[in-house]
Order: C-alpha cells, then sequence, then structure tokens
C-alpha cells in the first residue's frame, strides 16, 4: 500500500490507535537508534528470522509509527531484527516464495516522539528479551519522557 494512503487512514483515527496489516515497500521504511533500546541486534535471533523468511514462515508484522514531529517516512517501533533480516536478504537476492523480497507486512500507528520511544522501549522489554541494567534505564526513561509516570491530575505514579 502507498505512504500516502496510509497517512490518510491515520489521519481519521485518534492518535495511538493502530491500523493494518498493510504491505509497504522495505526502502520506504527508516530506523531511528533513538527507537532501539538493545546495545546490539541478537545473532541467534537474526538467525533463526533469516530461516523463517526463507521457509515462508509467518513472522508477525513490522509496527511502523509516523512520528508528528517528523515529515519522513514511518520509523520501525517493533521489528528491528526482522528489518534487519529483510534488508540483508533483500541486498543478497534471496527469494521469498519464488519472488524477491522487496516488502513486508506491518502495522501502523501516529505518535509522538516521546510516544513512539516508549512503544519501542516497551516492545523491547518482553519478558522474553534479558534487557542489561543500562538498558533497563532506558526504558524507564522513555516511560517519564512520555509521561507515563504521572496520573491525569498531575500527582505522581506511586
Amino acid at each position: 500500500m502507498k505512504i500516502e494512503a496510509i497517512r490518510s487512514r491515520l489521519d481519521k483515527l485518534p492518535q495511538g490507535t493502530f491500523t493494518g496489516t498493510f504491505e509497504i515497500d522495505l526502502g520506504a521504511i527508516r530506523t531511528d537508534p533513538t527507537m532501539q533500546v538493545g546495545d546490539r541486534l541478537d545473532d541467534r535471533n537474526k538467525q533463526r528470522l533469516r530461516w523463517s523468511y526463507k521457509a515462508v514462515s509467518d513472522v508477525p508484522p513490522l509496527l511502523l509509527a509516523f512520528v508528528d514531529d517528523n515529515d519522513g517516512g514511518p520509523i520501525v517501533i517493533d521489528g528491528h531484527h526482522r528489518f534487519n533480516v529483510l534488508a540483508t536478504l533483500q541486498s543478497e537476492g534471496h527469494l521469498q516464495g519464488g519472488k524477491p523480497i522487496n516488502s513486508v507486512q506491518a502495522k501502523f500507528v501516529r505518535l509522538t516522539g516521546e510516544e513512539a520511544r516508549h512503544q519501542a522501549a516497551k516492545a523491547n522489554s518482553t519478558p522474553d528479551l534479558q534487557l542489561t541494567s543500562s538498558e533497563s534505564r532506558r526504558v524507564f526513561a522513555t516511560y517519564v519522557g512520555a509521561g507515563r509516570h504521572m496520573h491525569g491530575n498531575g500527582r505522581f505514579k506511586s
């Protein structure tokens, strides 16, 4: 689906509401290091994903955000490993189901920069991922940065 059509759908929804799943060209997707709390991508996870894509297995869609304070294309919020593997497979000229790998399934959302960073951090702090102390601190910083540490009445959460 074209970026403009996806943006148009999101403009009709309240901010923070997901839409999709749509197919999008890999070249239209951007990454932002502030959206990845991990210090590096896990090689074992990338290898597992590589085999899944090559075997045409079901892989969850990427989560991409149009960030309000940014005029560019969608940014990866959840799926950094998947995007990295797909970009590598694309550059190597691999096929998936007999077709070149040029696109990916993704869900989309429109967020502020702070909320996008918090959503990305939340996605990277699932129980199956072991975060380092510094990564855990970055997750908490995004929580505070997005204002999630406050109640609606301006009082701190305990």
